[in-house]
Formats: C-alpha cells, structure tokens, sequence
C-alpha cells in the first residue's frame, strides 16, 4: 500500500528546513555578502497579441540574476541581453529613434 502524499510531504518539508536554519556561519556570511552582478535585457514586445493590447512601450528592459532562465514568449522576442543598464538604454534610444 502506498503512503499518503501527506506523510511523503511532511518529511521533505522537514529536510528543507533542517538545511536552511543549520547553515555553517561561515557559509552563511558569504552567501549573504556575495554580490551577484545582475545583467539586463532588452524585449520588444508582440504588438499584435491580445494580452499586449494595453502597452504603451513598443521596447522594455528588464534586470535579471538568474543566467540560466530561458527567456521565450509570444508576447516578446528578446533583442539583446547587456552588462549594464546604461547600455541596454543606449540601444532601446537608437531602436526607438531609428
């Protein structure tokens, strides 16, 4: 007979906290003075898709930590990805001049 998907649960719910609070200080104190350097996104959005009806930028940049998101959407297609935010409004300035 198989468990009840509470009692399969409650265990993991365990583990994840035991993990959390009983962190090495050490290790604590880096992960929370680690700097982690965000890099930024340049969108155009899909103009033509009902969701996007209300928008009123054509171009959008978002800021990202996690490198390994996949960024794929029918509301958007990616442009550029940036280092610094001041890039990505250079080439949004361009894009939007002509």
């Amino acid at each position: 007979m198989l468990p009840s998907l509470f009692a399969i649960q409650k265990p993991i719910q365990i583990i994840k906290r035991y993990y959390i609070t009983r962190l090495n200080p050490l290790l604590l104190n880096t992960l929370s003075s680690m700097k982690i350097k965000p890099y930024y996104i340049l969108l155009k959005w899909n103009m033509k898709h009902p969701e996007n009806r209300n928008r009123t930028s054509l171009y959008d940049i978002w800021k990202e930590y996690d490198d390994t998101y996949l960024f794929d959407s029918i509301l958007y297609s990616v442009i550029e990805f940036y280092d610094s935010l001041s890039e990505a409004r250079e080439h949004k300035r361009r894009l939007m001049n002509g």
